[in-house]
């Protein structure tokens, strides 16, 4: 369970930025010469490093080709691992078992403290679906941003171009 609530931690945090904003931000600016001053302050981020690296850029190619390098660094992060939480669920369901097991040749039988454990081997397949599910969500949206957040900055760094990343 825990295992699954860190894949979804993950997910959430791939990108340093709400790209959503940033999409709407990269409308009003003048340029990407502006984007590049306002991360200034955050160079360490990803976001930042490939808005410098297409400043730097001296073609469409290679611009496309600094994105999509970015963009599948972001994707490998971002890459929901379903084995992952399938994997917790069995290991709630097993552990369940085996602890339901210990109990009865311990002499337990069909006490509460069977029904508890059952109830907390639930809560553990409960917990890792749910996160598994927002895991998936939040992977298909930040990549539908990435996608929207590029095509942004392609159009930004190469205003006279019809390229698209």
């Amino acid at each position: 369970m825990v295992w699954a609530l860190r894949e979804l931690r993950v997910a959430s945090t791939a990108v340093s930025f709400e790209l959503g904003l940033l999409c709407r931000r990269m409308k009003t600016l003048r340029g990407l010469g502006d984007l590049d001053r306002a991360l200034q302050t955050e160079v360490d981020t990803w976001e930042a490093k490939l808005v410098g690296s297409l400043m730097r850029s001296g073609s469409v190619a290679e611009s496309q080709a600094e994105i999509n390098a970015a963009l599948f660094e972001v994707d490998a992060v971002l890459a929901p691992n379903t084995r992952t939480y399938a994997a917790c669920s069995r290991i709630a369901v097993f552990g369940c078992l085996i602890a339901v097991a210990w109990l009865f040749m311990v002499g337990e039988g069909l006490s509460t403290v069977v029904l508890d454990v059952f109830a907390i081997g639930a809560a553990g397949v409960f917990t890792t679906v749910a996160a598994g599910k927002e895991a998936r969500r939040l992977v298909r949206l930040r990549r539908v941003e990435l996608d929207e957040w590029a095509g942004e900055l392609m159009r930004a760094r190469w205003p006279d171009s019809d390229c698209q990343p």
